[in-house]
């Protein structure tokens, strides 16, 4: 997965978006969490 970097800016009335998840949250809520690819996590052991 390739990262890339974005620049946002919140609404001043937003006072519930503070942190990097917050913001995940509201942007998979508006895409449509059934929107989001399923995957198994990998761990190295």
């Amino acid at each position: 997965m390739q990262e890339k970097e974005d620049i946002l800016t919140i609404p001043f009335w937003r006072k519930d978006l503070v942190t990097k998840a917050d913001i995940a949250e509201e942007i998979a809520r508006i895409d449509g969490y059934d929107n989001i690819e399923a995957t198994v996590p990998r761990i190295n052991l």
